[in-house]
């Protein structure tokens, strides 16, 4: 079967499918569950039967058994995938996930090397951009998290495209297919300026390595490294995102007692008013939001000089 993270499939629910069941993107509440007729899934929002599921299109409300509650059947993403997975370690979320991305020029048929595989919140979003043409090899020292990651690679339908590896970077390198090179690496490692010279082995020229790194030092010291190996076009860059709330209102909202927590929350504007429904809606933003999670820093392997590679005869007396 073809990964449903990947192929264009049925619009309707079928029995063995990974689906998520999602109740709020929000407080991340959704799980990935696979159907099998006959069993159950039981939560705080009540009873659900996977019978009841199959043969519904993707998008809809499933109700509870007893009627507490409801979740929505969706389709497995890799944006799904981070937020329901199993933390193993921590996890790269989407605004550092696309900022990899697109920095590393990920396509179709882009060969990449990852150290380390960590839950596999990056791998699977890699597949998906590099699919059905590339290949992503991906690297981790610790052999109970290879084994998970390897599980949940097959569990999505995605060992065509991953192959694991049980490897300390650092000290053994990246071990490749002959005649095989890298487009691209990336690097999650707490010393990855040791792991940098493996990387460039791996690389083709002007491939591209990223570095994520959660301390300013430890960018630092891989961009000293990595400079004595010939990368150039340092960028490092700090991904944050801050959400906004948008809350509807009466026109007479201003008169409106709000609770201390919600004049706090609310220091912006109004924007728009709805013409004729007397309603005003305000936008403002969280008072919290993700804080640092790390530097990211992106680099190119120069190509050498032409004097390298094809040295001029020595001249005759």
């Amino acid at each position: 079967r073809s990964s449903v993270m990947l192929a264009t499939v049925s619009p309707l629910v079928a029995e063995g499918d990974q689906v998520i069941f999602f109740v709020s993107r929000l407080k991340n509440d959704m799980k990935l569950i696979e159907l099998v007729a006959g069993e159950t899934y039981q939560c705080k929002y009540g009873l659900f039967r996977h019978s009841d599921a199959i043969g519904s299109p993707y998008g809809c409300q499933l109700r509870s058994v007893d009627g507490r509650g409801f979740v929505y059947i969706l389709r497995p993403t890799p944006e799904l995938w981070t937020r329901s997975l199993l933390h193993r370690t921590e996890i790269l979320y989407d605004s550092d996930i696309s900022t990899i991305i697109m920095f590393l020029e990920l396509k179709s048929g882009s060969v990449v090397v990852e150290s380390g595989t960590g839950s596999g919140s990056l791998s699977v979003s890699i597949a998906r951009t590099i699919a059905p043409l590339g290949h992503l090899y991906t690297y981790d020292f610790h052999l109970a998290r290879v084994e998970a990651a390897r599980a949940d690679f097959e569990l999505l339908q995605l060992q065509d495209v991953i192959t694991c590896h049980q490897a300390d970077a650092n000290v053994d390198g990246f071990t490749l297919p002959t005649g095989v090179l890298a487009d691209a690496v990336f690097l999650d490692l707490p010393s990855p300026w040791l792991a940098v010279v493996h990387a460039k082995t791996a690389l083709k020229v002007n491939g591209c390595v990223c570095s994520f790194s959660p301390c300013v030092e430890q960018v630092q010291r891989f961009v000293e490294s990595a400079t004595t190996l010939g990368f150039e076009g340092f960028y490092t860059v700090e991904i944050r995102v801050r959400p906004y709330r948008v809350d509807t209102f009466t026109e007479d909202w201003k008169s409106v007692k709000l609770s201390a927590s919600r004049k706090r929350a609310r220091d912006g504007q109004p924007m728009a008013s709805s013409a004729g429904s007397g309603l005003m809606h305000v936008a403002s933003p969280e008072t919290t939001m993700r804080g640092h999670s790390g530097f990211l820093t992106f680099a190119r392997l120069s190509a050498p000089s032409p004097a390298t590679v094809n040295p001029s005869p020595p001249l005759s007396s």
